[in-house]
């Protein structure tokens, strides 16, 4: 029996919103909070960028882009939404004014039941915490979500990943503390990375970063495989990226950006659960 729970997710950014990320789950225990491509899911997420930069226009303060935003959620069947930009939130701010509100509206109107926060450093998750304690329910974040690309390192990687153990260490503890879900987002890992994130968190995020939906569940395969040595079962998010050619800041690659634009939102997805029931590892 496979040692994993998978849930799909998918990075997507659109005209629209250019750096909206949409993401999709899918629970082994058929918890079934959203559907995806017919499929019952647990997550069906969505990156949101708060903050605006010279390239991507964030959300938050703009009634009209929130809403527009919060429509496409909700007419996608999406139930989970991550928000960049929230380092440093500070609870009686006019930002967290806006936020609540946006969070509120995502909720009670929307058909949002979790909101993440994306962050790199502990102290952030204590601001978080700061935050919650002083609005309403309906107003909360959910999900502290850990973004550090220690795979990336060109120093020293060792040093990078240790310190991404202990950040999701203290947002563990904080996590427990507070009844908040501990995740992080990864890329390429090695076996004894892919046991300790797996005992580390509720649950992981899995980029998969191609430009079509071709034989998405092999690509770097072996990453599931590591995770299933952690002592538990774990919890999986595969990620589908949208971005393209005109539409991202990776200067290497594009990903399903063009793919996209001529196939459903939720292909992707059905493509690579086809793909992972049909694995036979013992793992």
């Amino acid at each position: 029996m496979k040692n994993l729970f998978a849930h799909p997710l998918l990075k997507v950014f659109f005209l629209l919103f250019p750096l909206l990320v949409t993401a999709t789950a899918a629970n082994a225990q058929q918890t079934c909070n959203a559907f995806v491509g017919n499929v019952c899911t647990e997550i069906n997420a969505m990156y949101v960028k708060l903050d605006s930069t010279t390239r991507i226009n964030g959300v938050l303060g703009n009634t009209a882009a929130e809403n527009a935003m919060l429509k496409f959620a909700r007419d996608n069947g999406i139930n989970y939404l991550i928000m960049y930009d929230l380092q440093g939130l500070v609870a009686s701010s006019t930002r967290a004014t806006q936020l609540a509100s946006l969070i509120s509206r995502a909720k009670t109107q929307y058909g949002v039941q979790q909101v993440g926060a994306a962050l790199a450093e502990s102290q952030f998750a204590d601001n978080i915490v700061a935050y919650n304690n002083s609005h309403a329910a309906n107003e909360r974040i959910d999900v502290l979500n850990v973004e550090k690309e220690f795979w990336r390192s060109t120093t020293n990687r060792a040093a990078e990943f240790d310190a991404t153990i202990n950040v999701l260490n203290y947002f563990k503890n904080v996590g427990t503390t507070n009844n908040l879900t501990t995740e992080i987002y990864i890329g390429w890992i090695t076996a004894n990375e892919g046991a300790q994130l797996g005992n580390a968190v509720d649950r992981v995020l899995v980029h998969y970063y191609r430009q079509n939906d071709t034989e998405l569940v092999n690509y770097g395969v072996e990453r599931l495989q590591y995770l299933a040595g952690a002592s538990r079962k774990v919890k999986v998010i595969p990620i589908f990226s949208n971005e393209g050619p005109d539409t991202t800041d990776d200067a290497e690659t594009y990903f399903m950006g063009n793919w996209l634009a001529t196939n459903p939102n939720d292909k992707a997805f059905k493509s690579w659960i086809a793909g992972y029931n049909a694995l036979t590892g013992s793992w």
